[in-house]
């Protein structure tokens, strides 16, 4: 047995780690995170250890052992080195990245210590500590379940299913409650940026300065400061998206996951984490509980809380009695025959009309997201899938239809194959469009546009969100940014235009996410004192995840959507690994991905892989994109894959010019 020692406590600088043998007398008890005594030149030093392996390809001669290894503890930086070595090992990249991912920038800069350090709020207009709520019968069952886990020592991992308004937050805060008052520390991970200022003032009116937050737009030096206050125990709650999950508390007792479903928890750079995924894993190393919360669960989700792996617990009502709104679905298709070529059914023109003379808002969402070069048909509504995957092909510049899963290519013709219509092609419309035809619809109307080109200042998002709850605007039209969990009272109707795009997408994931977002977006309606509608309009009225999001039927969606994947081994009942190739040359793309396929199938020849075919999108900035597609039911058996991936890459004659990056699913 080996061990991969990095050798340096302190964070400031992050070297390589080195391989030490596992003598017979400390094989169980050198484990990753672990403090181990080593030889090291003339010297003995102390260090982690962030991996143990079974073989090594080090020569054996070069390897010293371990001399002596203390008992882990989880409340050291041994945790988060670690957590470091789980995330090299499952999701591949240098171990470099991983370090760096775990120790970000924030924990490793010198020379601020002495200082007074920044707080975030400064400048916010912050609540005072707000009365106590009352948790209704269903909360208190939630609370009531976790304090008596926590009593006992248990540390499980819940999913906590709760229908949009059911007041998961006030369970959130209960939680924290009860781990602040055993002396822990609690991170709330959130999945937008735009969602911050909103949940710092719920938890700041409960918590006050024992809370903080980070996220990207803050300067890295303030960044730096809220790590350095909580590596100090100067807080105890931190808040923030993804990058807030390696807080280095040392007393961590909770970890909350809003909106666990979210794909923004996932990493789009090496190595492509999965936030859920490590975040259970946090947990599991230091003994922390884990809360997964969503009105949708991610299928993956759902499943381990059916197999038993997580706890399910359940809000099923929203809170303070409030309705659920009225959600009706508009076959757009309809609506051409009846000449309506408008981005707005009749119902939702009526439905905007109706809201203004009552003074009441309107939010209307477009999700464009992920779906460039889906073809689909605006007259029939049909969508041009690969015969063999069942999930749409993307559209090319050589005029050819690819599916990214086993490779096949048809031309594209500029025909719909089932009704044989030319109004057929890819989706061009975006928020700026739909803002002038609102503006040219109803004169007089005050409009707040929520997307990429009306974000890019630092305080953008709290100007517009505000702005709007002042009711400064009757209509505010936006991107998937506008329907996860903000909470306008004004509002009583919203308005989906085109809420099948999300299922144009060519992943197995379509109809998951469309579902997600349609909840989302219906939920954001009826909030306050008067009843909400939600209008989904749509040119697939009868695909099973539009019916249910309409009706908030998760447990159909889930029955239907878990079939599909069963049989087609998509996750979670199966397994895939995704290997990018990047190169400025294509040719060299193709080579490397022959090449690392060949090395693969040498290595196991039974194992599934097709390509290298283009991604969806084959060149930015001058780079061309090809990938290849494992699956398998063993995710261990993929982990081997990236290792002789990773190893024919670093020993053998590989092609030059090319990278490689993975992204497992």
């Amino acid at each position: 047995m080996y061990a991969q020692v990095y050798l340096k406590i302190g964070v400031t600088k992050l070297d390589r780690p080195f391989t030490y043998r596992i003598p017979d007398e400390l094989i169980g008890a050198v484990v990753p995170g672990c403090e181990v005594r080593v030889p090291f030149a003339s010297r003995k030093l102390r260090g982690f250890v962030i991996s143990v392996d079974d073989k090594t390809d080090i020569d054996q001669s070069s390897i010293k052992d371990i001399i002596s290894a203390k008992p882990f503890d989880p409340g050291s930086d041994g945790a988060l080195f670690a957590l470091a070595g789980f995330v090299h090992e499952r999701y591949g990249g240098t171990l470099g990245q991983a370090l760096s991912t775990v120790f970000p920038q924030a924990a490793k800069a010198k020379g601020r210590k002495e200082k007074p350090l920044k707080n975030p709020f400064e400048g916010l207009d912050l609540p005072e500590k707000g009365p106590v709520i009352e948790l209704n019968p269903e909360q208190k069952r939630v609370i009531d379940t976790f304090s008596a886990d926590r009593d006992k020592g248990k540390s499980p991992v819940y999913l906590l299913k709760g229908v949009t308004g059911s007041g998961k937050t006030i369970c959130y805060i209960r939680m924290i409650e009860k781990v602040i008052s055993e002396g822990k520390q609690a991170i709330v991970l959130i999945p937008e940026i735009a969602l911050t200022l909103q949940n710092i003032m719920r938890f700041y009116s409960c918590f006050g300065e024992k809370v903080s937050a980070i996220n990207s737009r803050m300067t890295p030096a303030m960044r730096r400061d809220q790590f350095i206050r909580a590596r100090r125990g100067e807080i105890s709650v931190m808040i923030g998206p993804r990058s807030a999950l390696f807080t280095p508390f040392g007393k961590l007792g909770l970890i909350i996951v809003d909106e666990e479903h979210e794909t923004s928890y996932n990493s789009e750079n090496p190595p492509k984490y999965h936030g859920v995924d490590v975040a259970v894993e946090r947990g599991r190393i230091e003994n922390a509980s884990v809360v997964l919360g969503s009105a949708s669960p991610s299928v993956a989700s759902y499943y381990h809380a059916k197999k038993g792996d997580y706890k399910l617990l359940s809000l099923e009502k929203r809170a303070n009695s409030a309705s659920m709104p009225r959600v009706s679905i508009v076959d757009m298709r309809q609506e051409l025959k009846n000449g309506n070529r408008s981005m707005l059914s009749q119902a939702l023109f009526d439905g905007i009309k109706e809201r203004l003379s009552r003074h009441e808002q309107t939010m209307l969402f477009i999700n464009r997201r992920g779906v460039a070069g889906t073809v689909s048909c605006r007259e029939c509504g049909q969508v041009i899938k690969c015969s063999h995957c069942d999930v749409p092909m993307s559209l090319h510049k050589d005029g050819y239809l690819y599916c990214h899963y086993c490779g096949n290519r048809i031309p594209f013709r500029g025909e719909c194959p089932s009704c044989h219509s030319r109004l057929i092609g890819t989706m061009r419309a975006g928020t700026e469009r739909i803002e002038s035809e609102i503006i040219r619809s109803f004169p007089g109307v005050r409009t707040l546009r929520m997307d990429a080109d009306t974000t890019k200042s630092r305080d953008s998002y709290s100007h517009i969100l505000k702005a709007f709850k002042d009711r400064k605007a009757d209509v505010l039209i936006g991107t998937q940014m506008i329907v996860k969990g903000h909470d306008f009272p004004g509002v009583t109707l919203m308005g989906i235009l085109a809420a099948d795009l999300s299922l144009n997408v060519a992943d197995y994931r379509a109809s998951e996410r469309t579902y997600d977002l349609l909840l989302q977006a219906c939920g954001r309606s009826g909030r306050g004192e008067n009843p909400g509608e939600a209008i989904i309009q749509t040119y697939q009225p009868d695909n099973y995840a539009i019916e249910a999001a309409s009706r908030g039927d998760y447990t159909a969606f889930y029955e239907k959507e878990a079939a599909f994947r069963s049989m087609m081994d998509y996750p979670p009942f199966g397994h895939m690994l995704s290997v990018l190739i990047t190169s400025y040359d294509e040719d060299r793309c193709r080579q490397m991905g022959d090449y690392l396929k060949a090395e693969i199938l040498a290595s196991d020849e039974g194992i599934f892989i097709s390509g290298p075919a283009p991604s969806s999108i084959t060149r930015i900035k001058d780079q061309y994109r090809y990938e290849l597609l494992l699956k398998d039911a063993s995710i261990s058996r993929l982990c081997q894959a990236r290792k002789t991936a990773d190893r024919a890459v670093l020993f053998n004659r590989a092609p030059k010019g090319a990278d490689i990056w993975y992204d497992f699913t």
